[in-house]
């Protein structure tokens, strides 16, 4: 009759056995081990666990499920098992079950940091952040000199929106590893979304002193270069270079560049490829599902290359218009560059630029033969490699100071191609006819809320006594954020009173809140442009400043296709001045909600089929290497 467990000599000699074989990766022979020792003592745990770490080796994940669940069952109290058993379960999708188990593990393992800190990652990844911030505060207690842990507390205080407590987190982190690259790039990046735009730059620039190529933090510096307007065309041309360099030194001699000579055969659609962690409800898609499915497929053939596994019904609604849909989101570069090109893409297309889940060492690794960079940014990227940038001659002027490495195609008529929302709700009436007073708006992220911003619409305020301001913005939400902008504004002059902040809001209801205000002042040198387009459907024009690059000139860009190119102003004092004018024309701006659908929907920034037909026209002479169309 078996034993339930070997005598203590022999049940220390079998787990260095196994220990030593799994150490080795002798996977095979610790499976034949595994197996002798369940038949032997099947109630003894450490056989089934040994099992279990066996198949694991060997992928064969689904039985060692059942062989690392059996060690759980008969060793309850062993964190370990209940740790191995999590990892499979995770490998297999089990995600809610292995949270469970990491659970387990740290429930039976309580003071080993290193179980709180894994569950809280687990956490982390499916978005339970207040569940994920108390499990690296247990960690921290146990292991409260970890830098890494700090940084991973402060991470997930970021993503709840509680800046100054993720602010403090960093501090921390780098007070432990003042030489941590990472740790000082996302400390700017909490720096920037609180308004201090020029100590998250120094953040950026000092993790670049720390690591050269980190790519991660040349991404965040440019972006926050996007949002300053103190930074000088030269000075965001060269931070560009800096990273295209680095990418380029990161390749190295990789794989030799595809021929820049098409490759189709007469007569065939053009192979396109789009580039993107976006595919879902967001701004792209949103820019994307006008005039992707008015393609003409015998002209332009469509192929998704998704670097961000978030879907949803817009992911579904897109995935039709496209020939093939290929996640690369787990492929390294190497292999998502021979995964591009073994689909022979003529025209590749990145959709991110310098933003979240963006893929840009895959086009400094040449990936195909033409390369464009489109939408999802808004300056140049900096790669030698990228070969276009598509924007429109009010977007990016003939005269412009601005600098691309890229060639800039300007397409005739606006850049952008706007999809109505279909949740919308009718037009409401002015809100001021009604109220008596003039409500101004915006419903922009608050990383756009510079001083400068808040400076001009004081001034607007203080010339008319009776307007209040509505500000709407995801990180309002949380009562310390909605607190310090309350505080930057009535450090203006601006009393409590005349400002309504409001957290975020599913998109009908943030929609049918343009019922509340009767203009929207736009922000810079970063403008709105998902929310301006959203605004002109709902009736609400935004008065926009036209500044001196490509995404400052973004509202302009718009409201031009739409034909209100008269609500761009030139500079802070005109803008100041027309906002004025226009909200003490009460009439006019009637008259104008009343009419502005119509006129929008009429326009060329809801023409899909005419932006598909431009599109197409600029793609097709890329891929012959045509000169771009002149002014």
């Amino acid at each position: 009759m078996p034993g339930q467990r070997p005598a203590p000599d022999t049940a220390q000699q079998l787990g260095r056995q196994a220990a030593a074989l799994l150490g080795s990766g002798s996977f095979a022979e610790l499976e034949t081990l595994g197996r002798r020792i369940i038949a032997a003592h099947p109630q003894w745990p450490t056989g089934w666990k040994a099992l279990g770490a066996a198949l694991s080796g060997q992928n064969l994940h689904e039985q060692a499920l059942q062989a690392k669940t059996r060690a759980t069952e008969l060793a309850p109290g062993d964190a370990e098992a209940h740790a191995n058993l999590a990892n499979t379960q995770w490998r297999l999708g089990l995600v809610a079950q292995a949270i469970e188990s990491h659970a387990r593990a740290a429930a039976t393992d309580p003071h080993n940091p290193q179980r709180h800190a894994v569950l809280g990652g687990l956490l982390r990844g499916q978005q339970r952040m207040h569940a994920a911030a108390a499990a690296y505060r247990r960690a921290l207690q146990l292991q409260p000199g970890s830098a890494e842990l700090w940084n991973d507390l402060a991470n997930t205080l970021h993503d709840l929106g509680h800046l100054a407590d993720a602010d403090a987190a960093y501090r921390q982190a780098i007070e432990r590893s003042p030489l941590h690259a990472r740790i000082h790039s996302n400390h700017g990046n909490v720096l920037r979304d609180m308004g201090r735009l020029d100590e998250a730059i120094a953040c950026y620039q000092r993790a670049l002193r720390l690591d050269p190529a980190y790519l991660g933090a040349h991404n965040n510096l440019l972006l926050a270069l996007n949002f300053s307007g103190q930074s000088s065309p030269a000075a965001r041309f060269d931070a560009a270079l800096a990273f295209g360099q680095a990418a380029a030194r990161l390749v190295g001699t990789d794989a030799a560049a595809p021929p820049r000579a098409p490759r189709r055969a007469p007569g065939t659609p053009l192979r396109v490829g789009l580039v993107s962690g976006d595919l879902r409800n967001h701004p792209v898609g949103y820019f994307l599902q006008a005039w992707l499915k008015l393609l003409d497929p015998a002209r332009v053939q469509l192929h998704a290359f998704a670097t961000h596994t978030e879907a949803d019904a817009l992911t579904q609604a897109l995935r039709p218009c496209f020939a093939t849909w290929t996640s690369i989101a787990a492929l390294d570069d190497a292999q998502a560059v021979h995964c591009v090109r073994s689909q022979r893409i003529d025209v590749l297309m990145d959709l991110s630029g310098h933003t979240a889940h963006n893929r840009l060492a895959l086009f400094a690794r040449r990936a195909a033969p033409v390369q464009v960079s489109w939408l999802g940014y808004f300056a140049t990227t900096g790669l030698q490699a990228m070969d276009y940038l598509l924007s429109d001659w009010t977007c990016s002027p003939a005269n412009s100071a601005e600098r691309f490495s890229e060639t800039v195609w300007r397409l005739g008529r606006t850049r952008l191609c706007f999809a109505p929302p279909a949740e919308a709700p009718p037009v409401a009436p002015l809100p001021a006819m009604q109220r008596g007073f003039v409500t101004f708006g915006c419903f922009q992220t608050t990383s756009k809320l510079n001083d400068a911003v808040l400076a001009a619409w004081a001034g607007i305020l203080q010339a008319m006594p009776s307007a209040r301001l509505r500000i709407q913005s995801t990180r309002l939400g949380n009562a310390a954020e909605k607190a310090t902008l309350a505080a930057r504004l009535a450090a203006l002059g601006v009393a409590a009173h005349r400002i309504d902040l409001h957290g975020r809001a599913l998109r009908p209801a943030y929609l049918a809140a343009h019922a509340e205000v009767d203009m929207i002042l736009d922000t810079f040198p970063y403008p709105g442009g998902t929310t301006t387009c959203e605004a002109l459907w709902m009736g609400v024009p935004t008065l926009t400043l036209a500044g001196d690059r490509l995404i400052a000139r973004q509202g302009a860009g718009l409201l031009a296709a739409a034909g209100l190119g008269d609500w761009v102003a030139g500079d802070v004092p005109t803008y100041i001045q027309q906002a004025v004018q226009r909200a003490s024309d009460l009439p006019g701006l009637a008259v104008l909600r009343a009419t502005l659908r119509e006129r929008v929907a009429a326009s060329a920034l809801c023409d899909a089929q005419g932006f598909a037909q431009d599109i197409t026209q600029a793609l097709q002479a890329m891929a012959q290497g045509e000169p771009p169309p002149a002014g």
